[in-house]
């Protein structure tokens, strides 16, 4: 698992709402150092000064400028956030900004409401693996095919997994166990 504590992440949300949320939920986390950002300039001004660990997305906040400000970023070569994980917190009547968002290279969606399992599971996943990086004509962003297995056995690892998920994935172990033991 991955250690938050020492990782910037960057919020981009609208209003003291729900960056306080998602922040309080990182602070739960061990992240200490949160930054903020509500318009495309700030975004662009704050991407191209800076790293961060992750970028985190209230849909609330998203815009087409938002989504510019994203693919300029993730185009740009020598933006230290090029490649750097973006998720949404997506609501269900966010889908078509959602496409269009997904075009600019956002990493993973989280659909509303967010439960701080979810939030941490994600983030741990982004920042574990290391994903292939297109850059094409249509496209630039990580590569976001992914199995759910990895999910399950970080939360499973962290002992934050819902009980269903620890009992498919005990099921999934003792099949896997039966089966190594007929082949023998």
């Amino acid at each position: 698992m991955v250690g938050l504590a020492g990782v910037t992440m960057l919020v981009i949300a609208e209003g003291d709402a729900a960056t306080c949320s998602v922040t309080h939920m990182l602070r739960t986390f061990g992240v200490c150092d949160v930054a903020r950002a509500t318009i495309a300039p700030e975004l662009s001004a704050l991407t191209a000064e800076q790293s961060f660990g992750a970028i985190i997305l209230d849909m609330a906040a998203a815009s087409l400028e938002i989504g510019a400000a994203l693919q300029t970023m993730r185009r740009d070569g020598r933006n230290p956030c090029q490649r750097t994980p973006i998720v949404a917190l997506a609501g269900e009547h966010d889908q078509p900004l959602l496409q269009a968002l997904n075009r600019a290279g956002i990493t993973d969606v989280i659909r509303k409401p967010i439960i701080d399992v979810d939030l941490y599971g994600r983030l741990q996943i982004m920042l574990s693996e290391t994903r292939p990086f297109i850059l094409s004509r249509d496209y630039a962003g990580p590569d976001r095919r992914r199995t759910e297995q990895g999910l399950v056995d970080i939360l499973r690892a962290s002992g934050l997994a819902p009980l269903h998920m620890r009992q498919a994935a005990q099921r999934r172990d003792q099949w896997a166990a039966h089966d190594k033991a007929k082949a023998s």
